[in-house]
């Protein structure tokens, strides 16, 4: 059940079947067995990667990023960098903004008030897509 590192193998999302079945189609890719899952693995990493780099460059170059995710028990008071993995990409069910980032941490803004969290704002993990930050991602551009 565990890799050679001791982690639980990184989780398949059922969400992305069908944009992996068309990326496979669309440049010919079949793989057998095991390999299909790693490759599969892989993909999703680096789509997870793809999203989070569009997220930066919209919070750097078109202000604030509106997009959906899951807050998982945050309804309370939260201080500090949220990192929980049980916050997943598996339910997505409210809307944030992402008004910054650092390194290590995006930083957003609820509309719960400013008793939520940090004075209504949050920082969550970067690189890990917690509560499936980097899922359903969208900004306005105004032109």
């Amino acid at each position: 059940m565990f890799n050679k590192n001791r982690q639980l193998p990184p989780k398949i999302s059922s969400k992305l079947d069908d944009y992996w079945r068309a990326y496979k189609a669309q440049f010919n890719k079949t793989y057998s067995g095991n390999l299909d899952n790693t490759r599969r693995i892989k993909w999703e990493q680096n789509l997870v990667k793809i999203y989070e780099h569009n997220l930066m460059a919209a919070a750097g170059h078109h202000g604030y990023t509106l997009r959906d995710n899951h807050i998982a028990d945050l309804s309370t008071k939260h201080q500090g960098v949220y990192d929980d993995v049980a916050c997943t990409s598996d339910i997505v069910n409210h809307a944030i903004l992402i008004v910054g980032y650092t390194p290590n941490e995006w930083i957003l803004k609820n509309w719960w008030g400013e008793h939520w969290g940090e004075g209504g704002y949050m920082r969550l993990a970067r690189h890990k897509n917690r509560c499936g930050i980097a899922n359903y991602a969208a900004y306005a551009k105004i032109e």
